[in-house]
């Protein structure tokens, strides 16, 4: 069984905020629409303490990260298998900080990709996947609300938050896409592999 673990610098800011809050992990669980992992931490962290120790987690010999929830699918599967009975609010990896407005995944494969625009079209905004609750986002508050939480109606909408209050989190493993960098390389591979591979067939025909 996989034990998450904070980094350092993950301790040393949760103590210059009080008691360091101690994660409850359940066993990772996969998901046959892309193959990834998914593990539900319980307990009570701001948004950073969660996305650091996500970041620092490893199943498998894979690296985690925030979730990102890009599709009904998806977060159908993560409802119905991550959570108690009374599903509590998670963080997920998205945020609006860089811009008002404009809500991006920071986490993951698809850090940077922008999923929904305040005032962006419908065309847009519905493309892509959000579950955000009637009036959501808002950026309710003085100090605004930058960050993106799940469960924050019993249907599993989400809602903005700042990135002080508390929630637990979902870590999400994905095997990392190769970069068109890195094919030309795989691909010299493989074919050393056939190479060999021929080499020794052949010679097992002379003997």
């Amino acid at each position: 069984m996989k034990t998450t673990l904070f980094s350092l610098a993950t301790l040393a800011s949760s103590l210059g905020l009080g008691m360091v809050p101690l994660p409850a992990t359940a066993m990772a669980v996969q998901w046959s629409g892309n193959n990834h992992y998914y593990e539900y931490v319980s307990g009570q962290f701001n948004f950073d303490q969660a996305k650091t120790a996500a970041e620092t987690s490893i199943f498998n010999g894979i690296n985690g990260h925030l979730v990102t929830v890009t599709s009904i699918g998806e977060e159908t599967f993560i409802l119905n298998n991550l959570f108690p009975s009374d599903r509590p609010n998670y963080w997920l990896g998205a945020s609006d900080e860089e811009e008002e407005g404009l809500w991006q995944w920071i986490s993951g494969p698809e850090t940077g990709q922008v999923f929904w625009q305040l005032g962006g079209s419908p065309e847009f905004n519905q493309g892509n996947h959000n579950n955000w609750a009637t009036g959501e986002p808002n950026n309710f508050g003085f100090r605004g609300e930058d960050f993106a939480v799940g469960n924050w109606v019993e249907a599993g909408q989400w809602n903005d938050w700042g990135g002080q209050q508390r929630a637990s989190y979902v870590v999400e493993y994905s095997q990392p896409v190769p970069t068109p960098a890195l094919l030309p390389g795989l691909l010299g591979l493989g074919l050393a592999a056939f190479k060999r591979r021929r080499g020794n067939i052949e010679a097992e025909k002379l003997l």
